[in-house]
């Protein structure tokens, strides 16, 4: 793994015969205010750990979180309950997974009604991590962040990553040794998360395409009027702003006083908007993903969030139908592969959106790092 030194894997645990097992899975997924899941990718990429472990007959704890401090995981229990069988939902941390009989399941409800949890307290870590005898982080969408569930406990305990997040340093580390042409398309918004991916694989990558709100941000450093769009706060671009293998939109869709339409970048006036990538922007990066051997995308092409979603849907068809390996990411990127039916079609597609990014820039994570700090100190 291109992050380094070997991460301790699941397999490297043995026998799972009765042993208390804390893992940590991303099960952060739309719900609607009825209870309903909206899109169920991540918990899908759960379900074969959990019968891995439910097969070698583990007493599992399962602690998860949702972004809604005050939202509840009942509706994951419920769909989890479907595929796995009977699984005990459990409203308080200490729980003791020594009450399990071999091969049954419980779930926590949402870490984040817990205080501690985001603050990384070590008290709520110990309080996770009791009566337990190993932990399994298998949550590779929440590693980059340093929380209590994600780094405080893999310090305590036997940690080790699961299966699935085995599989995603695996995929994601293709990127690293991309076969050429190799394309890399990032979108969104929120520049300072996503620059230091962008300057990593200028020097790699044939093209580094920026869109979505990120373009203004750039067209903001080249003297363009913007109008009204959405740009971060003050950050120096002047380093990556005529880089050879940087490409921005050509033309850009505006709103402008309840009209839509599409202008080039350069024209817009006062009142604009741009919400999204125009028709031509698209005929190029078409032209290029046609020849690509590689491409990664990450982030939306534009304001998804406000009903602009026909370039990020137009660019996810264009991806599914190449001939490409792609390796994509991002809960909007998501959205658009799952509206699309075609999860099948992409060479791999990653929980992770900001942790994808993370380790696509840094090569590691804090939940890594955490793991890896345990077994360092066990050595000494």
């Amino acid at each position: 793994m291109k992050s380094g030194a070997h991460i301790p894997t699941l397999r490297d645990a043995g026998d799972l015969a009765g042993v208390r097992v804390v893992v940590r899975l991303s099960l952060n997924v739309p719900i609607t205010p009825l209870g309903d899941i909206k899109e169920s990718f991540r918990i899908e990429a759960a379900l074969s750990t959990l019968v891995r472990l439910q097969t070698a007959r583990a007493r599992t704890v399962i602690i998860a979180h949702l972004s809604n401090a005050s939202a509840s995981l009942r509706p994951v229990h419920q769909y989890l309950q479907k595929t796995l069988g009977p699984i005990r939902f459990i409203n308080h941390v200490p729980f003791d997974a020594g009450v399990l009989d071999v091969g049954e399941i419980a779930l926590v409800e949402n870490t984040r009604r817990f205080a501690g949890e985001i603050e990384n307290d070590q008290r709520f870590a110990h309080t996770i991590a009791l009566g337990a005898d190993i932990f399994v982080n298998d949550a590779f969408a929440d590693s980059h962040r340093h929380h209590a569930s994600i780094v405080g406990v893999a310090r305590l305990l036997p940690s080790y990553i699961g299966p699935w997040f085995e599989s995603e340093l695996r995929e994601l580390d293709r990127a690293f040794l991309a076969e050429h042409p190799f394309e890399l398309l990032v979108g969104g918004a929120k520049i300072k998360s996503k620059l230091p991916l962008v300057k990593k694989f200028l020097d790699s990558a044939d093209t580094v395409f920026v869109g979505g709100a990120l373009s203004n941000d750039l067209f903001e450093a080249k003297g363009y009027e913007i109008g009204r769009s959405l740009v971060s706060p003050d950050i120096d671009l002047s380093d990556i702003l005529n880089h050879p293998r940087l490409e921005l939109p050509c033309d850009v869709v505006i709103t402008c006083d309840g009209a839509v339409r599409t202008k080039k970048p350069d024209a817009l006036v006062g009142r604009d908007s741009i919400v999204d990538i125009g028709s031509q922007t698209l005929l190029h990066i078409q032209e290029r993903i046609c020849r690509a051997r590689t491409i990664v995308w990450n982030g939306p092409m534009g304001n998804t969030d406000g009903g602009f979603t026909d370039g990020t849907e137009a660019l996810a068809k264009m991806i599914a139908d190449s001939a490409a390996h792609s390796i994509v990411g991002g809960g909007d990127t998501i959205a658009a592969i799952s509206k699309l039916d075609a999860f099948d079609r992409f060479g791999f597609v990653s929980t992770g959106g900001g942790a994808m990014l993370e380790y696509l820039s840094g090569e590691t994570l804090p939940g890594i790092e955490a793991i890896r700090e345990y077994w360092k100190n066990e050595s000494k």
